[in-house]
């Protein structure tokens, strides 16, 4: 129950940061993710993981704000795979998301 709940208030918080950011963006959009300018980004992850850490704190439990280059390094770990490029990895694999689900969670997947 608190971990919907807090996946519902990330999903209703970021929704109206990346639609103020698409708003504000140049005609072209932005070059980050959902067409947002780089300020932008990192004031949605900033913001997004301030609101994270004050509903997980409501409920009990202790969460560490993730910075902005954590974040960004997540975002691009699951389309890189070391000795390929990005582009020779989405070549090869497309984004990754069903050529590299196993069904189990990460530690048990890499064996």
């Amino acid at each position: 129950m608190k971990k919907t709940m807090c996946a519902s208030l990330f999903a209703v918080l970021l929704a109206p940061a990346i639609a103020a950011a698409q708003v504000q963006a140049p005609k072209g959009l932005g070059t980050e993710e959902f067409g947002m300018s780089p300020r932008e980004l990192v004031q949605a992850i900033e913001k997004t993981e301030e609101l994270i850490a004050r509903c997980m704190r409501e409920q009990g439990f202790q969460y560490i704000a993730a910075d902005h280059n954590t974040v960004r390094a997540g975002m691009s770990a699951d389309k890189n795979l070391p000795g390929l490029s990005e582009e020779e990895f989405v070549s090869r694999y497309g984004f990754g998301v069903s050529t590299f689900y196993t069904g189990l969670p990460p530690q048990l997947s890499t064996g």
